[in-house]
């Protein structure tokens, strides 16, 4: 099966823009023209288009393997490979002279699927934190603020794209890591930046970790209202 690494954004460009970290969508897409927007959406799916024809043709691959690591790789590539595909299946079966050629399978890594491990649920609340079904995070973050649920999904992302290598093999590297910030749970590094928050928005009570009871209704609508003050705070990726 293919193995492809790709980027959204084909070029050096700065870490931070304004003082914010780069975002494609903010800092390149949305600031092109409808024309040119289209020019790069094309331009990506014709790359994908003829290196799935080659794959199909040349090596007699049946599928491709993805991770989609990021929320806008997670956004952007299913969609992208989803336009590609059809095209790239049709010429290849012209070219090997076939009236009929099998589906080309896109696999994504997921939690359904039981090969990413869920979320840790909190200890307070008893519930998981929500996740995306085949979220992972982009590995840049894994020395700093990733939490040791997601780095360990990182790690299974991994060894379910080398299964055919690794066999029965555990991938452990990004669990071994140690983190600028230390290992915790997601669920523990959700509640601290919301606490973060809310303190920003100009909450004044006590948090819910501070308190020896379940916050009040009271308490818990004016810890959001706050929140939502700062700004909202980024659950996934």
């Amino acid at each position: 099966r293919l193995l492809l690494i790709g980027d959204l954004y084909d070029g050096p460009h700065d870490f931070k823009v304004d003082g914010r970290d780069f975002n494609f969508e903010t800092h390149f897409f949305d600031k092109l023209s409808p024309e040119e927007q289209q020019a790069w959406w094309e331009t990506k799916v014709g790359t994908l288009f003829g290196i799935i024809v080659d794959e199909i043709v040349q090596r007699g691959r049946k599928g491709a393997d993805v991770l989609a690591m990021g929320v806008l790789p997670r956004k952007w590539w299913p969609e992208l490979l989803a336009a590609a595909v059809p095209l790239a299946r049709e010429q290849a079966r012209r070219i090997l002279g076939l009236t009929y050629l099998p589906p080309y399978d896109i696999a994504y890594p997921s939690t359904s699927g039981g090969q990413l491990p869920p979320l840790t649920p909190d200890e307070e609340t008893g519930r998981a934190p929500s996740c995306g079904d085949i979220e992972i995070q982009h590995p840049c973050g894994a020395l700093s603020f990733m939490s040791l649920d997601q780095r360990a999904r990182l790690d299974a992302g991994l060894q379910w794209l080398h299964r055919h290598i690794l066999g029965d093999s555990h991938v452990v590297y990004f669990r071994r890591l140690t983190p600028k910030f230390g290992d915790y749970s997601e669920a523990e590094r959700r509640r601290a930046q919301a606490d973060a928050k809310a303190r920003e928005g100009g909450f004044e009570g006590q948090l819910p970790d501070e308190l020896d009871r379940p916050p009040t209704e009271e308490e818990e609508k004016a810890m959001k209202a706050a929140i939502a003050r700062a700004g909202t705070a980024r659950l996934c990726g």
